[in-house]
């Protein structure tokens, strides 16, 4: 069985949907063909896809954020994943927000022979924010990647480096700012910072450092480094970090919203991420309590076992067949 999978052209900082499928498609490879195809500028559109045309794949699968290369691929052997439709319900408005419902959104995922998503609250933000009436979707999880493996560090009870992965808005880095400026900490912050976040986090008196641009090496490194994961995001499609986190041995504060309560489970502090008081009552309750911080790392480990590459990538084979031996069913609208 011959699969391509399809990605967007690569940019410095963005690497969450090409971390996680490259990671599947090293476990894939042990029992089909497997391609990686980075598309180039959306002006050679139809060179690309009449490349992918003349690969005779059995299955296409457009992994993610270049939906609309669904509608220039076989339908009958097409795969879609629509990681979140955050950028649509967030970022955008008027004509562009109108242009990319349309053609990032709704046209693709009609045209899709197979329809994934990482979470059921992306599946039901598609269903109501779309008014796109699914019958046949399926919800495939997220997997951490082979290079976060389990440390040893012992715990810094008088300066813990809290890990904060992210700095858009919907990573709530502001109310983190404001929880954390009478705690004696260290903040760890992986994403670009604008200067307003500078000037809050000097204005505080937090210390704190700064990396972007980063491999996966390097993310994994600063993940050994930190003490606490800090992850109170308003808004995800999935949450990787928190599985991340888990997998390393790192105790986990997060939302007590979808989907982040429902990846954590109980292997993380879940608190309020629009309440200050919550997220700090929950990194003090995690550095002072060392039973409580014992239980989430426990149960940590055990929450990453659902999340790891050979049990994702395995769901994922299971659909591929389906779909090359077309035995699948059309995605319903």
């Amino acid at each position: 069985m011959k699969i391509v999978l399809v990605f967007r052209k690569q940019r410095a900082g963005a690497y969450s949907i090409e971390t996680l499928f490259r990671t599947i498609a090293q476990e894939l490879c042990k029992n089909a063909e497997i391609v990686e195809y980075e598309t180039g500028p959306r002006w050679k559109l139809l060179m690309d896809a009449w490349r992918l045309w003349k690969m005779r794949a059995d299955v296409y699968h457009v992994t993610g954020d270049v939906q609309y290369f669904i509608m220039f691929l076989p339908r009958d052997k097409s795969v879609l994943t629509v990681p979140d439709i955050g950028h649509y319900q967030n970022g955008l408005r008027g004509v562009k927000r109108f242009i990319y419902k349309w053609l990032w959104l709704i046209l693709p995922i009609r045209m899709a022979k197979v329809v994934t998503t990482i979470s059921r609250n992306t599946l039901e933000r598609i269903r109501i924010d779309l008014g796109i009436k699914l019958k046949g979707i399926v919800v495939n999880n997220c997997c951490y990647n082979h290079i976060f493996l389990r440390t040893q560090k012992e715990f810094d009870l008088e300066k813990p480096v809290i890990l904060q992965v992210g700095t858009q808005p919907n990573k709530n880095l502001d109310r983190v700012i404001e929880a954390i400026k009478e705690i004696r900490c260290r903040l760890l912050i992986i994403g670009p910072l604008d200067q307003n976040t500078v000037h809050k986090l000097n204005e505080s008196a937090i210390e704190y450092e700064n990396h972007k641009n980063l491999t996966i090496e390097e993310v994994f490194k600063h993940y050994t480094r930190a003490d606490i994961m800090c992850f109170v995001s308003t808004y995800e499609g999935f949450g990787m970090p928190i599985i991340e986190a888990n997998a390393v041995g790192l105790p986990v504060v997060t939302s007590n919203i979808p989907p982040m309560s429902d990846v954590a489970g109980d292997s993380a502090c879940l608190v309020n991420p629009f309440d200050t008081k919550a997220i700090r009552d929950g990194i003090l309750q995690v550095i002072h309590d060392p039973a409580y911080r014992k239980k989430l790392v426990e149960s940590g480990f055990s929450n990453a076992e659902r999340y790891s590459p050979a049990i994702v990538a395995l769901q994922y084979f299971s659909l591929y067949h389906s779909v090359a031996k077309r035995v699948y069913f059309s995605t319903q609208i």
